[in-house]
C-alpha cells in the first residue's frame, strides 16, 4: 500500500511508545503537551500503520529544530516535508546521508545517552555548581555574549528559573552552564553544556552535569543527553558520570546556503 507522511501525530500512538521507551519520545512528548502551537508533526505511514514520525520546533524562527524517530523503510515521505535550511536534526543513522545530500552538508554522528539504572547516585560535591536564581539572570546572560557558539548564544536571553539552568562558578564568575531542556516524571533530558574557553580543564561541566544527575534521579527520573560523537572530550566526560550509549543517530546541522560574495 506504499507510504505517505500524514501531518499531525496520534497522541494515544505516542502514548504507546513512551511508555515503552519514554528516552527516545521524551522530545515529542514535553513539546506537544507543553508547546503544540510552536510545533509541526508528521507521521509516516507504512502499509496503513504508523512507523515513525518528524516533529519539527517551531519555536526559533527562522532556525528550524527537527527529530526524526523510529523505525521506516521509506525515507522518502518524511524526507519531503522536512524543512530546509537553517535547520538542526537528529535523524535514524539510516537516512543520515540521504537527509545530508538533499540539505547540501557533511552529516555527523550523535549519540543518545543514558543514565546507567544499575549504577548509584554520584557522589554530593559541595561548591561550584548550583541551581541559577533570578538574580543570576545577568550573569547568565553576560555568559551567552561571550562565544558567538549556538551553545552559549541560547543563554543570551534565558530566563534562569523557567529554563532551569545550573551553573558552576569560578573566582566569582559563572563559567560553566547547563540546562534541563524536559523534565518529564520519567526523563530530565540535559543539554546547552558549555565552558567558557578561559576555565575549560577544570572540572566545571562535570560538576554542573552531576548535580542534574543528581536532582533527575532524587525525584526518579532517569537524566538523558545528547552529544557529538565527534568531541570525544565531551563522551568520556559523560562516560564517567554514567551515561551509557543508547543510540547512535544522524546529526545534521545545516545553515542557510551561502549567497556568496557581495
Amino acid at each position: 500500500m506504499g507510504a505517505t507522511a500524514v501531518p499531525g501525530i496520534d497522541p494515544a500512538w505516542l502514548a504507546r511508545l513512551a511508555r515503552a521507551d519514554p528516552v527516545r519520545h521524551a522530545w515529542a512528548v514535553w513539546d506537544l503537551e507543553r508547546y503544540p502551537d510552536r510545533v509541526a508533526c508528521y507521521t509516516l505511514v507504512e502499509d496503513a500503520r504508523p512507523t515513525a514520525y518528524l516533529l519539527v520546533w517551531l519555536g526559533a524562527l527562522p532556525l528550524y529544530v527537527a527529530h526524526w524517530v523510529g523505525p521506516s523503510r521509506e525515507a522518502g515521505p518524511l524526507l519531503a516535508v522536512f524543512p530546509r535550511p537553517p535547520v538542526v536534526a537528529s535523524v535514524p543513522l539510516e537516512h543520515a546521508d540521504l537527509v545530508a545530500r538533499a540539505r547540501g552538508i557533511v552529516p555527523s554522528v550523535m549519540q543518545l545517552r543514558a543514565f546507567d539504572p544499575e549504577r548509584g547516585a554520584p557522589p554530593e560535591v559541595e561548591g561550584r555548581a548550583r541551581p541559577l536564581v533570578a538574580s543570576d539572570a545577568a550573569a547568565l546572560h553576560a555568559f551567552g555574549r561571550a562565544v558567538d557558539e549556538r551553545i552559549f548564544t541560547s543563554y543570551r536571553d534565558a530566563d534562569p528559573v523557567a529554563d532551569r539552568v545550573f551553573g558552576a562558578f569560578h573566582d566569582g564568575r559563572l563559567a560553566a552552564a547547563a540546562r534541563v531542556q524536559v523534565a518529564l516524571d520519567k526523563v530530565w533530558l540535559i543539554g546547552g553544556v558549555g565552558t567558557l574557553p578561559g576555565y575549560r580543564n577544570l572540572g566545571l561541566a562535570t560538576d554542573v552535569t552531576r548535580l542534574i544527575v543528581q536532582r533527575a534521579l532524587s525525584v526518579g527520573a532517569r537524566p538523558a543527553l545528547y552529544v557529538l560523537e565527534a568531541n570525544p572530550v565531551a563522551v568520556r566526560l559523560y562516560e564517567r558520570l554514567g551515561f551509557v550509549l543508547l543510540e547512535r543517530r544522524g546529526w545534521i546541522d545545516a545553515p542557510l546556503p551561502s549567497s556568496g560574495p557581495r
